[in-house]
């Protein structure tokens, strides 16, 4: 039996850590996540809009995770929720989610659905409450519900 040559076990070193380099990499989610973090400024009481961070808690199960939200204003009072969550701690899922908002005192009132497939447990419809500091907002679907609560992230 021949064992490998110092060139072809480094050359296997090198594949196995560039390959690690790669799965560790930033996701589009995360790049984004950084720059709206470094860039985002409240203009008022009720704007929504930028990086959100706090936790998803099922009441069905003790499933919870952690969960980060950019979210986008797309027209008048319509924003577009994209969603970066873990699960079991290991597990990490994105999804996005278009909500449709009405005023209601210092708070937008918000709503929407979005179907994650079947292996996720199909059609989720969101409804919640949010200002420019706090959002809160329930999550239903066939197989589970639960909330979501997010607070904005510390700016640099």
């Amino acid at each position: 039996m021949t064992t490998p040559s110092k060139s072809v076990r480094r050359c296997s070193r090198w594949i196995i850590f560039s390959g690690l380099l790669l799965m560790c990499g930033c996701s589009p989610f995360d790049r984004d996540w950084k720059s709206a973090v470094d860039t985002w400024k409240v203009t008022d009481a009720t704007d929504i809009t930028g990086p959100w961070e706090g936790t998803w808690q099922s009441e069905v199960g003790s499933h919870s995770g952690a969960l980060r939200c950019l979210i986008t204003k797309t027209g008048d009072y319509e924003y577009h929720a994209r969603f970066a969550a873990t699960y079991w701690k290991i597990f990490h899922f994105g999804y996005d989610v278009n909500l449709s908002a009405e005023p209601h005192l210092d708070r937008l009132h918000f709503s929407g659905t979005a179907d994650l497939g079947k292996m996720a447990g199909g059609i989720y419809h969101y409804d919640g409450n949010a200002n420019s500091s706090d959002f809160e907002s329930t999550y239903h679907s066939d197989y589970d519900h639960g909330t979501f609560n997010m607070t904005r992230p510390e700016l640099p």
